[in-house]
């Protein structure tokens, strides 16, 4: 049984399926990226350049050989620095060796000074009970001489003469006691002075050693190593050439680019910022995902081999772009397309 359907009713499905059409070929488009914007997979080469003046001596590489971080590359002659080692360390050795007989000296006249300082503490030691002796000697006749003078049988001017010289002997005694006293003092003193005293410039000695660690600092510079992985795509320099310090050695490229760098229009930067989603596009029709990392705020000259007409520059924004995924070869031509966020 047929259906019959309304000049109406068909309308308004036709119009419906319109709407549905148009509905997803929007979608599709704001899906789709914005633009097809000319870049080119970056990676920048690594220029290995001489730290100082000096001949080259030999190289570890060849051309185009492949290299990894850490591996040696080419060395400097180094036999001017091992002349101008030898020379720091018999200067260091120089300072050592007056830095000990100056200690050596030091402790001689010290011992010296000691043995005096107890030579002479003898004597007062000697002096003062010679002195104890002969006063107690003169204690003694003075006793004898008084009870004998008052017995009557010595007069008196004979205790009053010792009493005499029994005062010279007390006063001599006292004089050596202080002497005593004080010789220990500067005895004692002297030691600690000994110990506390400041030995040679020591300064000298660091300057020394400072200057053989930067000497042998720079020895370790003379062997060219590379760091980063990549290949050997250009040498500058032979075997036996003088180099002056910064004179390029060689070039290191890297086999891999996970950067790409566009230019923009005018146009597209002002709605472009960091994290925005992009698209690489190959020549081969490989896409790779990619997110904006940086936009420049200067309009610079693009690269010539994205020109469309050669001898015509064209000028560009440019944006940095890192892939999340995949690889590209340094230099290859490439097609950007944004997507705009959701």
């Amino acid at each position: 049984m047929a259906i019959n359907v309304s000049l109406v009713m068909r309308r308004r499905l036709t119009t419906l399926v319109w709407l549905a059409g148009l509905a997803l070929a929007v979608t599709a488009i704001a899906r789709r990226p914005v633009d097809q914007i000319p870049a080119l997979a970056w990676a920048e080469p690594m220029v290995v350049t001489a730290p100082e003046d000096g001949r080259l001596l030999e190289f570890s590489v060849a051309l185009h050989q492949s290299v990894v971080a850490g591996d040696v590359l080419a060395q400097l002659d180094p036999g001017p620095l091992n002349a101008r080692g030898a020379v720091l360390e018999a200067e260091l050795e120089s300072l050592h060796q007056k830095e000990s007989s100056a200690v050596q000296g030091r402790s001689r006249r010290f011992e010296l000074d000691r043995e005096s300082a107890a030579s002479e503490l003898a004597k007062l030691a000697a002096a003062v009970d010679e002195g104890v002796a002969r006063a107690q000697a003169l204690r003694e006749r003075l006793a004898v001489d008084q009870k004998l003078v008052a017995e009557g049988v010595a007069p008196s001017e004979r205790a009053a003469d010792v009493r005499r010289d029994l005062a010279v002997v007390e006063a001599r005694l006292a004089a050596d006691r202080d002497r005593y006293r004080l010789a220990r003092l500067s005895a004692d003193r002297s030691g600690v002075r000994a110990k506390t005293v400041e030995g040679p410039n020591q300064w000298s000695v660091v300057m020394a050693r400072r200057r053989l660690a930067e000497l042998e600092s720079r020895l370790e510079r003379l062997v060219l190593t590379s760091t980063s992985s990549g290949q050997v795509t250009e040498i500058y320099s032979t075997t036996g050439g003088w180099l002056k310090e910064g004179s390029p050695v060689m070039r290191i490229s890297p086999m891999d680019a996970h950067e790409v760098r566009a230019w923009l229009g005018s146009s597209s930067v002002p709605s472009i910022a960091v994290g925005t989603p992009a698209e690489i596009r190959r020549a081969s029709g490989e896409r790779l995902a990619g997110v904006i990392t940086s936009v420049g705020v200067e309009r610079l000259q693009l690269p010539e081999e994205l020109w469309q007409r050669p001898g015509a520059p064209e000028w560009g924004y440019l944006a940095r772009i890192e892939l999340t995924e995949g690889g590209l070869a340094p230099g290859e031509p490439v097609q950007v397309g944004l997507r705009p966020s959701t």
